[in-house]
């Protein structure tokens, strides 16, 4: 009778493995099947293996350029030579594009399109509390968008661009204190880690009234930037490992163990200092007599654990987006010196004619704007060298859809999901000519008749429709003025920085380069660069700065 038992018992524990396994067939059939017309790598038909693989190795956004290029180019081609970039297979259900048409539809305001919740609910700063960059549902985002915009557009910040400026003007003296004479020992200065300094202060100051503090301590105060650098992994690695790892968590004993309010390091301590200013200004409840974003927030409504989770969001998003625009602009100038000899001379004319003021007073964000080549060195710096490559995942509706995209007609099932490729649109060659791969600010000077699809495209930078880049107008302010800034005050910063990628010494004479000579301490490798979560994380600029004599 025991016998039989174990026999049973056996028949019974290879019948649940043998239905699950065919189970499991099943659904990786039906999955590669429902997208089969669409190419992609390989396996990413039956697994999401290769895609959270390329998650995990930090350079996704070159998965998928490689991905849309190799596959997406090569399919269409052979049905219209004139299509070149529609959709190329990540996923069992998952798609990219590289297509700006179909990319501003699946945005557009009044789209039947939502977020996946399996990429979003891994974004959450904060286990099980959502805010306007994570929620999934298209009324409640609608709700809470209404509720921020207002803050974060700046208009009723009567302080915005004096908030902005006391910021850039201690960033210029950090980078003087960093200065030696000829013959001293040098002090290298990291200026990847300055820029996100700067941007955390100017984030806090028009956030909630109060700067961190970074770019007077010269210092990471109390590990805000580390920890926010591991929380990007962090996040990088819950959505790459799927939904198990989100719910395992999500779950109460394991969020215990995560950054608290109450911590006195990290990104728990920052937590607490945001709690603590939200705190603050709801016990004062002196709305009338504040004009920063937190006050913005309350007027129109926002209270609880919303108003904390906005206020902790702005500070995030609106400091690792915008540090990364710059430090990538930057880059760009400290190795093109033909364009950076054309920007200082835009920048030096301005100053000649009153178009913008003298050192030490900042340059207006009218004035700044007013400088066709500044724009377009910001234009063509934020294309060649994008500060968010997220994948943007968005759910196509029950039923499905037919799509005619570029002249072609294609079916995408209901429950897909379509993100996009960053890098393979915005370095179209069909959309911004043969040097599309180039950074050549003077394509956006060109009258011709591609600007136009140009600029509609480079616009998709900043988001589109209702999910567009909620702090894009406080980015440009920043944008322009560093720029500016770094080109009249210390121009000889990038001639030094080119000159040592070349493993030689310049001395460059003229009314703007007057101030610094500067050398990059490692001129064959000028940074380090990791994409978490379609966040360009970037380390290890290093420079030696002297004052001139």
């Amino acid at each position: 009778m025991e016998t039989l038992y174990q026999g049973l018992k056996s028949l019974g524990v290879q019948a649940i493995v043998g239905i699950a396994i065919a189970s499991y067939a099943v659904w990786t059939i039906v999955s590669y099947r429902r997208l089969s017309h669409i190419p992609g790598p390989r396996w990413t038909g039956v697994s999401n293996i290769p895609h959270s693989l390329a998650f995990l190795s930090g350079e996704c956004h070159k998965w998928y350029h490689a991905a849309s290029n190799k596959h997406g180019k090569h399919f269409w081609f052979l049905l219209n030579p004139k299509t070149s970039r529609i959709l190329t297979r990540v996923g069992p259900n998952s798609l990219i594009t590289s297509s700006p048409e179909l990319w501003a539809r699946l945005n557009a305001v009044r789209s039947p399109y939502t977020r996946t919740e399996w990429f979003y609910r891994g974004c959450r700063l904060e286990p099980g509390m959502d805010n306007v960059f994570t929620m999934t549902n298209d009324q409640e985002h609608e709700r809470r968008r209404k509720q921020v915009a207002s803050g974060y557009s700046g208009k009723e910040n009567a302080k915005l661009e004096a908030d902005i400026d006391a910021n850039v003007s201690a960033l210029l003296s950090l980078i003087r204190s960093y200065c030696t004479r000829p013959g001293e020992p040098s002090k290298p200065m990291d200026l990847a880690q300055k820029i996100p300094m700067f941007t955390l202060d100017v984030i806090s100051s028009v956030g909630f009234g109060t700067a961190f503090g970074l770019l007077a301590a010269d210092s990471d105060l109390n590990g805000y930037m580390a920890s926010a650098s591991s929380g990007l992994r962090i996040n990088n690695a819950i959505i790459a490992l799927g939904w198990a790892v989100r719910r395992f968590v999500d779950l109460p004993i394991v969020c215990k163990l995560g950054p608290s309010a109450k911590d006195s390091y990290g990104f728990g301590k920052m937590i607490g200092t945001v709690y603590e200013a939200v705190d603050r200004r709801v016990r004062a409840g002196d709305l009338d007599k504040r004009s920063d974003m937190l006050a913005s927030f309350m007027r129109h409504g926002l209270r609880g654990e919303a108003l904390r989770a906005e206020t902790l969001e702005q500070v995030i998003a609106g400091s690792d987006t915008t540090a990364a625009a710059i430090r990538g602009i930057m880059l760009l100038l400290l190795t093109s010196p033909r364009v950076f000899a054309r920007l200082r001379e835009e920048v030096d004319d301005a100053v000649r004619r009153g178009g913008a003021p003298q050192s030490p007073e900042v340059v207006a964000k009218a004035q700044a704007d007013a400088l066709p080549y500044l724009q377009a060195v910001i234009r063509e710096g934020m294309r060649v060298k994008l500060p968010v490559v997220c994948f943007f995942p968005r759910d196509i509706p029950a039923g499905g859809e037919t799509w005619e995209v570029d002249g072609e007609q294609v079916f995408i099932p209901g429950g897909t999901d379509v993100g996009y490729s960053g890098n393979a649109m915005h370095h179209d060659k069909g959309i911004y000519g043969q040097d599309a791969a180039s950074f050549r600010p003077e394509r956006w000077l060109d009258k011709g008749a591609n600007l136009p699809l140009m600029t509609k495209t480079n616009d998709l930078i900043f988001g589109h429709g209702k999910w567009q880049c909620l702090g894009k107008s406080v980015a440009m302010f920043e944008l322009g003025k560093v720029i500016f800034e770094v080109c009249s005050t210390v121009s000889s910063l990038v001639c030094g920085i080119v000159q040592a990628l070349v493993n030689a010494d310049i001395h460059t004479h003229g009314q703007l380069v007057r101030n610094f000579d500067w050398t990059v301490e490692n001129p064959e490798k000028a940074w380090d660069l990791h994409n978490y979560n379609g966040l360009m994380h970037i380390e290890n600029l290093w420079v030696q700065v002297q004052e001139r004599s």
